[in-house]
């Protein structure tokens, strides 16, 4: 995420709306950027939330969403329909995170804490492209608190 932050410093991108995920491009590797139609800003900087800070995070979301890292491999999340994830059998060490998502928010549901994740999967994965990942103390349900980061815009 924070090499696509480097890049976002000095280079335009095109918005979701210009150009929506097609799992077939990222699947193959193909990119089909169009400079003409890079409109949003660029990235002045961006802040790294400490591992395990809930707090930071939650400081964060009221601003604007957050990219974390997870680790995207496990059975479970992959087949993930609904309601709180909360397996703690999904490895979650720094070093296993293997998927970038998007963290728009937070909640809590009878009585257990969560993040609520936009996933690139589409629509069709999960609860309409969403789920909701337990908070954990440490490093979080497949590593969600491990690797926060979020930008400011010029």
């Amino acid at each position: 995420m924070t090499q696509a932050f480097d890049y976002l410093e000095k280079n335009y991108a095109m918005s979701a709306e210009a150009y929506p995920y097609n799992k077939h491009y990222a699947q193959r590797g193909e990119c089909k950027y169009d400079e003409a139609k890079a409109t949003t800003c660029m990235v002045d900087s961006y802040t790294n939330a400490e591992s395990g800070d809930i707090e930071m995070m939650k400081k964060a979301l009221t601003h604007q969403p957050i990219a974390a890292a997870i680790n995207g491999s496990s059975q479970s999340f992959m087949s993930y329909i609904s309601g709180v994830y909360d397996d703690e059998t999904c490895a979650s060490s720094a070093a296993e995170v293997n998927h970038s998502i998007l963290l728009i928010g937070y909640g809590s549901e009878a009585g257990e804490d969560y993040w609520l994740v936009q996933n690139a999967w589409g629509s069709d994965w999960g609860d309409s492209g969403y789920i909701r990942i337990a908070q954990k103390p440490g490093e979080g349900i497949c590593g969600i608190q491990t690797s926060a980061v979020w930008v400011v815009l010029k």
